[in-house]
C-alpha cells in the first residue's frame, strides 16, 4: 500500500487507528498497563501494542471483550454513584425530620466518605512495577547501599 493510499483510509492516521488512539488514552488514564489489558481481555501484550498502534484492527469478538472490561468496571462505579446520589437527599430529608437538625447527615455522610476511602485504599495495588523507561536508577555508591540496607536507628 502506498503512503498515499494509507491517507486516504478513514480512520488512518500517521500515528495508529482512531479506536487505537482512544484505546491507548483510556488505558492511560486508567493506570493500566498493555500487560494488565491484555491479561484482563485474556490476549497478548503484542495484539493490544498492535491495536493501539494501528497495525492491528481489532475483531467484534475483541472490541466486545475490551468493551466488557470497561463496562464492568464503569457500570458498577456508575451504579453506586447513582444510587447514592439518589438515595443521600432523601436520606437526609428522612435525618432532619425526625431529628430536627442536619448533623445526623452529615455524620451519615462522612461515614460513606471513610468506607469509600478504605475501599480505595484496599483496591489499589499492593505493589507498583517499574515500567521500563519510568523508573528511576537506585544509587550505587558504597555509602548510599549502605544507607539502604542499614535502618533509621543503625
Amino acid at each position: 500500500m502506498k503512503a498515499s493510499e494509507a491517507w486516504s483510509r478513514p480512520g488512518a492516521t500517521s500515528n495508529g487507528s482512531a479506536f487505537g488512539r482512544l484505546l491507548k488514552d483510556w488505558r492511560g488514564r486508567r493506570g493500566l498497563s498493555q500487560l494488565d489489558l491484555a491479561l484482563a481481555t485474556r490476549t497478548t501484550q503484542r495484539h493490544v501494542s498492535f491495536i493501539e498502534s494501528g497495525r492491528a484492527t481489532p475483531s467484534r469478538e475483541m472490541i466486545v471483550r475490551l468493551a466488557a472490561t470497561y463496562g464492568s468496571i464503569f457500570g458498577t462505579v456508575m451504579l453506586a454513584a447513582i444510587l447514592g446520589g439518589a438515595a443521600g437527599p432523601w436520606i437526609a430529608g428522612v435525618s432532619y425530620d425526625l431529628t430536627g437538625t442536619y448533623s445526623t447527615a452529615f455524620c451519615i455522610a462522612a461515614g460513606c466518605s471513610l468506607i469509600s476511602i478504605l475501599a480505595i485504599w484496599l483496591a489499589a495495588p499492593g505493589t507498583v512495577r517499574a515500567v521500563a523507561g519510568r523508573a528511576q536508577r537506585l544509587p550505587t555508591s558504597c555509602h548510599s547501599q549502605h544507607r539502604l540496607r542499614s535502618g533509621p536507628f543503625d
